[in-house]
């Protein structure tokens, strides 16, 4: 039986031969395009749509033969690897990273920029992408160029308010492996918020009176009522849809609750996954919520201290509060430690703690949620304070540093799967 390093090197050997296919059909049907163009009369049209099935042969052609000259060494791969999947499938891909994980072997990354959102329209929500996996390597089996989320139902066409839908497509797409612009699906998606993954992310419901609370909902503490925490509705980050069904006579638009933390001594919010049907294993988790330290309702202390999230086993970034100004945001640390792997410890708790050095703390606006899959990433949209509308757009681009990785580029181009990888000059195998 071959060795991996001799299947890689067949590997390569075709990888060269396709990229040079591919290298020289785009030449080709540029030079074919041009003569196109300057054809003049009644027959130019004829000409023209010659041209464009043409190319389309072409494109056809070469994702053929790519398919013809791979899909054997890849069966003999899976052999080497020991994969019961021996179709080049999921499954085999899946066993292979795996395999070159342990056995340290990786090929050239593609050197992808990861672009962030940027908003047009009413609403100043925000699009945040998770673009690596559980090892911490770069989502890179995926298309380039613009991707667009685009506002499609808002609360005028009976979306809840924070739980707009969207649609996700590429921008101005290529026709084939000659062209590779923008990705090829389209989506439907909503923004985040509420009570999805936990119960009473907003403080909607609690036990007692706002001064006086019993007990916090759905959630687990140490701290002791009144004396350590209590609630306010006079100072929120924004109300989730969960406290806009909160209506009375006197609130008709609903009532939003913030969490007043103001004993200056160290205590933590908590809830159980598991009280809630555990997690998925196949989607990685988005977590983060609002805070704010300098309120202006009476009897309020301007607070500092460190906030520290935890999810699962894994600890992230502390947020050092300070001097910030007005209602923040934090969304925990984007990496490898929210896919389920990492994260799972038998009973994974989302927690909070909250070490003051002075002061008071509000806290408001949990969301915690699966990511949505695209174009082979992770995506979140969620709200801001003002809520999205309808034709509000997010777009963002991704395109490479440099020359792309071959051995990289052609597992996507044919398989939309991708090898273990390292940074250019680090790879053990190297690009034909």
């Amino acid at each position: 039986m071959a060795t991996f390093a001799q299947k890689m090197d067949d590997i390569k050997a075709v990888v060269d031969l396709l990229d040079t296919g591919r290298t020289q059909g785009i030449a080709l049907i540029t030079k074919v395009n041009a003569v196109v163009a300057s054809l003049r009369g009644e027959e130019a049209e004829k000409a023209a749509a010659a041209a464009r099935a043409y190319r389309r042969r072409l494109g056809a052609s070469l994702e053929e033969l790519g398919h013809a000259c791979l899909d054997p060494h890849l069966t003999d791969m899976a052999r080497v690897i020991l994969s019961p999947d021996l179709t080049a499938g999921a499954r085999f891909w899946d066993d292979l990273r795996k395999y070159m994980v342990g056995a340290a072997e990786t090929v050239k990354t593609r050197g992808i920029n990861y672009g962030a959102g940027s908003v047009t329209g009413t609403g100043n929500g925000v699009l945040h992408r998770l673009t690596v996996n559980e090892n911490g390597k770069n989502l890179e089996a995926m298309y380039l160029g613009v991707t667009r989320a685009l506002c499609i139902q808002d609360k005028g066409a009976r979306a809840e308010p924070g739980r707009e839908a969207f649609t996700l497509d590429g921008k101005n797409v290529g026709a084939d492996l000659l062209d590779e612009t923008g990705a090829r699906e389209t989506q439907q998606v909503r923004c985040h918020d509420g009570s999805e993954l936990i119960g009473d992310a907003s403080f909607e419901s609690f036990g007692g009176t706002v001064t006086v609370p019993t007990d916090m909902g759905a959630w687990e503490t140490n701290a002791t009522p009144v004396t350590d925490y209590r609630f306010t509705s006079d100072d929120i980050y924004r109300k989730s849809p969960e406290e806009r069904a909160n209506v009375s006579t006197t609130n008709p638009a609903g009532i939003g609750y913030a969490l007043w933390l103001k004993n200056a001594t160290e205590k933590y919010i908590q809830q159980r996954f598991f009280n809630l049907g555990g997690l998925k294993t196949d989607r990685p988790l988005f977590a983060g919520f609002a805070y704010r330290r300098d309120s202006a309702i009476s009897g309020f202390t301007a607070g500092s201290g460190t906030l520290t999230p935890t999810v699962g086993n894994a600890t992230f970034a502390p947020v050092v509060v300070a001097a910030q100004v007005g209602w923040q945001f934090h969304l925990v640390t984007l990496n490898e430690n929210l896919h389920y792997r990492n994260l799972n410890d038998g009973d994974p708790i989302l927690k909070l703690r909250w070490a003051p050095s002075a002061g008071h703390l509000l806290v408001d606006g949990f969301i915690v949620c699966y990511f949505d899959e695209y174009n082979k990433a992770w995506l979140v949209i969620r709200p801001g304070t003002t809520d999205f509308k309808l034709d509000d757009t997010i777009e963002f681009t991704d395109a490479l540093a440099g020359a792309d990785g071959k051995m990289q580029a052609w597992a996507w181009r044919l398989y939309k799967r991708m090898y273990h990888h390292a940074t250019a000059g680090a790879e053990t195998v190297t690009d034909p």
